[in-house]
């Protein structure tokens, strides 16, 4: 099992690792937005939960996911926590059907 905070931790990482691994020509480009949409794989109404980061905090954002030590920041995993942690967004960004942001029996195998 894997609680969010781990999951959003081992995310930058993955996303750290093929950012860096990446040609210079394949890096995303555009505003912060437009490449966490892209580095994220956010789709339609998926879009739209940028909104909860401001402008600064998502070019901070992308920012530490750029960076090679994205796993071992924490105010990378705090942005990300604060994008994808409600329990709504993060089970459907994993592809779980929409579900409740509260707790209910066994909604899935992420940890509260």
């Amino acid at each position: 099992m894997l609680d969010r905070r781990a999951f959003c931790r081992a995310l930058a990482a993955s996303i750290a690792g093929t950012i860096a691994c990446s040609p210079p020509g394949r890096r995303p480009t555009g505003s912060p937005r437009e490449r966490l949409i892209r580095v994220l794989g956010l789709e339609g109404p998926e879009i739209e939960w940028l909104s909860s980061l401001s402008d600064t905090e998502q070019a901070e954002l992308m920012t530490g996911l750029e960076s090679p030590a994205a796993d071992s920041t924490d105010r990378t995993t705090a942005l990300l926590m604060k994008l994808l942690g409600q329990r709504d967004r993060l089970f459907a960004y994993v592809g779980y059907p929409q579900l409740p942001d509260r707790l209910e029996g066994c909604d899935g195998l992420i940890r509260e």
